[in-house]
C-alpha cells in the first residue's frame, strides 16, 4: 500500500484504526499489519463503507476469514456477452467509488487485472479481492484543489506504470476510470483483442457504436482534447444499461 502525503498517514490511522473499538488492537499490532499486510485492517474497513469488496467474518493473524465471492474474471471472458456487460456496469461504477472516496480519502487501484476481482452470479455482484497495492491519497491536502489529474499512458508493455507524485498533487485523479476502461477494451500489451469486452457483437456494434467510442476516448485521450473521464464513465453506464434493459 502507498499512502500520500506521508504526514496525513498518522491521522488516517488514528482516525480509522486506532479508534476503532471493534479492532481492539494496540498501536503496535495495527504498524505490523501496515508494514506486512493492510489488508487484514483494509478490507473491514472499506466494507463498512459499501464498498465492492467480499465481507470479513474474522481476521486472525494475516489470515482473512471472508465471504466466498465468486469466480475471477478470467472465468468470464468468454461467457455471453450480457453478462459482460452487467460485470462491466460494476467494474466502472466500482471505480468512480474508489475514486471519490471518504472523508477526504481517495483510493486509487493500481493493480487492477481479472485475477483481483471476482463476480457472484448468484448475488449479481462484483468484488475486489485484492487490494495490498492500492494507493491512498489525502485530498484535502492536494496542490491543486479544485482540478482533476488526467492519466495518460506511460510506456510499459505488460505492466501499469504511474506517477504517484503527479496523482497526490489533485483533488482526484481519473487513474481508476482509465484502468477500468483499458481492461474492458484491451490488455498490458495494447492487445485490443484481449480485451473484457471483445468481442462486441455485431448487432450492438450497429445499434450502440459509441460503446467502443467511449471506450476509446476514455483510453486514448490526450491533453486538452481529453474528455473528462469521470463523465466517460457515467455515460458507459447509462449506454449500457440502456442495452441491458433491450
Amino acid at each position: 500500500m502507498q499512502f500520500a502525503p506521508l504526514k496525513s498517514f498518522e491521522i488516517f490511522i488514528k482516525d480509522f484504526f486506532l479508534n476503532d473499538v471493534h479492532l481492539n488492537l494496540t498501536e503496535i499490532t495495527i504498524w505490523h499489519y501496515l508494514i506486512n499486510n493492510i489488508q487484514p485492517l483494509l478490507m473491514p474497513l472499506l466494507e463498512q463503507h459499501n464498498f465492492p469488496v467480499p465481507k470479513t467474518f474474522k481476521v486472525c493473524g494475516f489470515t482473512l476469514y471472508q465471504q466466498y465471492a465468486g469466480q475471477d474474471l478470467y472465468h468470464y471472458y468468454q461467457m455471453e456477452f450480457p453478462l459482460k456487460l452487467e460485470i462491466s456496469k460494476q467494474l466502472l461504477q466500482a471505480a468512480l467509488k474508489f475514486s471519490y472516496g471518504f472523508n477526504n480519502y481517495r483510493f486509487y487501484i493500481t493493480d487492477l487485472t481479472a485475477d483481483n476481482m471476482v463476480y457472484n452470479r448468484i448475488n449479481n455482484k462484483l468484488y475486489f479481492i485484492d487490494l495490498d497495492t492500492l494507493f491512498i491519497v489525502d485530498s484535502s491536502k492536494a496542490k491543486y484543489k479544485s482540478s482533476i489529474h488526467k492519466h495518460e499512458y506511460i510506456e510499459c508493455p505488460g505492466c501499469f506504470a504511474y506517477s504517484a507524485d503527479d496523482i497526490a498533487s489533485y483533488n482526484i485523479s481519473d487513474i481508476n476510470v482509465y484502468s477500468a476502461c483499458q481492461f474492458l477494451r484491451e490488455d498490458l500489451f495494447r492487445d485490443q483483442t484481449k480485451g473484457f469486452l471483445y468481442p462486441i457483437p455485431p448487432d450492438i456494434k450497429e445499434t450502440y457504436p459509441n460503446v467502443w467510442q467511449l471506450l476509446d476516448k476514455c483510453v486514448d485521450c490526450r491533453g486538452s482534447e481529453c474528455w473528462e473521464r469521470l463523465t466517460v464513465a457515467k455515460d458507459l453506464i447509462e449506454v449500457i444499461e440502456q442495452i441491458l434493459e433491450k
